[in-house]
């Protein structure tokens, strides 16, 4: 058998990459921008998705490219339990270190005491320490601001002087973050790209309702670059069956391709679990073909899969105005998947939509739903539809009482949808 070309793990890059050519070409155009003149970009470029759209794979690719153009990159994944300041400072510190080898003394003398403000200590070899700060003794958000800001401009400043084009950070889960946290991140940010003779640029990648969390956090982060992932189209999800298998010397069936590339529903996720368990299926050596047969099983086990673990992990996580909803929509929607709002609130038993409008939002920020054209929804991803259908809850007590049960669940007005649950990607 050949080697399996498919990978469908958590930010695992996939052989063949498609569809994200013009989130990449802005980002390279940054870096050589920021390359060229030597100041900071104009503002931070965040690409949003749902969870398994590929962020943190382009993300990764953005890193590579940065790399390539010879930044200093740093690459970080923001939890609710670590500091975001200590997170990214301690990862510029261990990339940066390596400079002081060549003679960066009194600019590394500035940043290490600068970082020491954040119990993060780090030796010329890069090895970082970073320390438990005692309660009394943590930095408020105005010093954490500073520090973090101040630390990230006098490492671009010390990578342009010492043969680096400058400073790249790369945010990954920008969403998971805790409130003072965004503050402190948000505006830290600001201060770097807006200081003088700074060569920086910062790429992050969140779910959906990131903007809402970073505005909240600051207002001025509206200016900020934001850049939808979508699903891909059926062309696009064809390329990245095929393309995986035909670099190791096995073909598709055309029938076959195009059963799993409509299946996938466009997700890039779904194209690579499909890919791997198809593979599985018909053990294909070199010079082999996918066939038919293969591809029926790939479905059939992926579903198994998916209806073990994913599925019922997303609805457990889901309240009762949410599974209501998500009861309507599955409910109504047409063969395609996608169910008209009006059609929705008719099976939910209003007339109006304010009665689930913070419970959509909220569904959609999880990366459970989301918006398929105006006035329209539909999941995000192929198969939790069925599942939702075959739920043994009856649909109809869930719709007789779904409005009392959204107007409970309603979140106070200003306060944003709780954070989406942690593991899934």
């Amino acid at each position: 058998m050949a080697s399996n070309p498919y990978t469908p793990g958590f930010g695992q890059r996939p052989l063949v990459v498609v569809g994200r050519e013009r989130q990449l070409a802005r980002g390279h155009e940054t870096l050589l921008t920021v390359a060229g003149t030597g100041r900071a970009s104009t503002s931070p470029l965040v690409l949003l998705g749902v969870r398994g759209i590929g962020k943190t794979v382009a993300l990764g690719l953005l890193r590579d490219d940065a790399d390539h153009e010879g930044f200093v990159t740093v690459q970080v994944r923001l939890d609710r339990i670590s500091s975001a300041a200590q997170l990214i400072t301690s990862g510029t510190a261990e990339q940066i270190a390596p400079l002081a080898a060549q003679g960066a003394s009194g600019h590394w003398r500035r940043f290490t005491e600068l970082i020491a403000q954040l119990s993060i200590e780090v030796s010329i070899a890069g090895v970082v320490t970073v320390g438990r700060r005692p309660a009394e003794a943590a930095p408020d958000v105005l010093t954490e601001r500073q520090v973090l800001a101040r630390s990230l401009i006098s490492a671009a400043q010390l990578a342009r002087g010492h043969g680096s084009q400058g400073l790249a950070i790369f945010i990954d889960e920008i969403q998971e973050a805790r409130p003072n946290d965004l503050v402190v991140l948000v505006n830290a940010l600001q201060d770097a790209l807006t200081a003088p003779s700074t060569p920086i640029a910062i790429f992050a990648a969140g779910l959906p309702d990131s903007p809402a969390r970073l505005m909240a956090a600051g207002s001025f982060a509206e200016r900020f670059e934001f850049s939808m992932l979508e699903p891909f189209d059926a062309r696009q999800a064809t390329a990245a069956l095929v393309g995986p298998a035909v670099r190791v010397g096995v073909s598709w069936d055309a029938g076959a391709a195009e059963l799993l590339a409509e299946e996938s529903g466009g997700s890039p996720y779904l194209v690579q679990l499909f890919g791997d368990a198809a593979w599985r299926a018909g053990r294909p050596a070199s010079g082999g073909v996918l066939s038919r047969a293969d591809a029926d099983a790939a479905i059939a086990a992926s579903r198994e899969s998916l209806q073990a673990g994913m599925f019922p992990g997303r609805w457990a996580r889901c309240t009762d105005g949410e599974r209501a909803l998500l009861i309507a929509i599955a409910t109504v929607a047409d063969r395609e998947g996608i169910a008209a709002s009006e059609a929705i609130t008719a099976a939910l038993g209003k007339s109006g939509t304010p009665g689930w409008s913070r419970v959509r939002s909220s569904l959609i920020n999880k990366g459970y739903i989301v918006p398929r054209g105006r006035g329209k929804l539909g999941f995000s991803i192929a198969g939790f539809r069925d599942f939702v259908l075959g739920i043994d809850d009856s649909a109809e007590t869930l719709e007789a009482d779904a409005m009392s049960r959204l107007r409970f669940e309603q979140l106070p007005p200003g306060e944003l949808p709780p954070s989406p649950e942690d593991g899934e990607r």
